[in-house]
């Protein structure tokens, strides 16, 4: 690797993550939109991502949306409040993949994370 390529890499990661801050998470994410803000390659894009995190943008995006919804569960402050309500305000519309998803990367259902939340209320 060049000089100074991981300091450029983690500031195009960092880009990214302030483009995916100020998206509507009822926007689909679009990695060509991305790039296209970001104003360089699509390949160089791709190549930061998986040199420093191990994973695409699409898939950090992705990450970051799950671990937002497991914050909001678990912070979730009303006796009304559902994972389908809390996930849709977060654009997640196949709530069964959503499921799958969050039970892989938490071990958990999202209805038990807000269980707990409810609980810890109580």
């Amino acid at each position: 690797a060049r000089p100074g390529s991981d300091t450029r890499q983690y500031r195009l990661v960092r880009q990214a993550d302030e483009f995916f801050d100020h998206l509507s998470y009822d926007t689909p994410f679009e990695v060509d939109r991305l790039v296209e803000t970001m104003g360089v390659p699509r390949r160089t894009v791709f190549y930061a991502y998986r040199k420093l995190l191990g994973v695409g943008p699409r898939q950090y995006f992705e990450i970051k949306r799950l671990h937002t919804l497991r914050s909001r569960l678990k912070h979730a402050s009303t006796d009304n409040a559902t994972v389908t309500s809390i996930a849709t305000e977060l654009g997640f519309s196949n709530l069964g993949r959503l499921a799958a998803l969050y039970r892989c990367r938490f071990g958990e259902n999202p209805s038990e994370t807000l269980k707990q939340s409810a609980a810890v209320q109580d």
